[in-house]
């Protein structure tokens, strides 16, 4: 019963965290960051088509 409600416990502050992120600002710069990064990737490999 006890593993049942760590488990429980886990989820809820997972669920917690998960709902903070988009909040976060070092988070949202870390996104931005990567969605550069990713369309810089992309527009480099079309230039090599």
């Amino acid at each position: 019963m006890q593993n049942v409600q760590l488990f429980l416990t886990f989820c809820i502050n997972m669920q917690q965290q998960l709902e903070a992120m988009p909040k976060d600002p070092d988070i949202i710069a870390e996104i931005a960051t990567i969605n550069d990064e990713f369309a810089f990737a992309e527009m480099d490999g079309l230039k090599k088509l």
